[in-house]
């Protein structure tokens, strides 16, 4: 799911109707279980990504270091590198590898998915407390 979508279903969601107090507080579990559905899924593919990059990091550690087999170059569709990197060095090659950074930022993006639902779900805790506070208050404006 893309973070726009995620925040347009949050932009209908957040809304709650003045006039219809009761529904609303009704309405807090379904959407609670929504973003959790949603929360869960996309933590799972970051965790995916993450685990992805870890792979892909090791991958490109061998092939600047020179110790990738041929068939393994063959696999990934890579030509061999033929400059000798400092064992000191190898972690920048790596660090600074277009891919690497590609996938780094992909990570980044489904992090600030992750972090948007999960401050979603927070903010539905706290639901419940806005729409008792809005009954409240009418009962007091109403000289109950």
């Amino acid at each position: 799911m893309k973070l726009e979508e995620i925040q347009d279903l949050w932009g209908e969601d957040v809304i709650i109707e003045d006039d219809m107090l009761d529904e609303e507080a009704l309405k807090i579990p379904r959407l609670h279980q929504k973003y959790y559905k949603i929360y869960t899924t996309e933590r799972l593919l970051l965790k995916k990504l993450q685990a992805d990059l870890k792979i892909y990091q090791q991958l490109k550690f061998e092939y600047y270091s020179g110790e990738m087999a041929q068939e393994d170059l063959a696999d990934q569709g890579w030509e061999p590198f033929y400059k000798k990197v400092l064992k000191a060095d190898l972690q920048r090659y790596v660090d600074t590898d277009k891919e690497v950074i590609t996938r780094t930022l992909k990570i980044a993006h489904q992090q600030e998915k992750v972090d948007f639902v999960s401050d979603i779900i927070k903010s539905l805790r706290d639901r419940g407390f806005l729409i008792k506070s809005a009954i409240d208050w009418r009962k007091f404006t109403n000289g109950a």
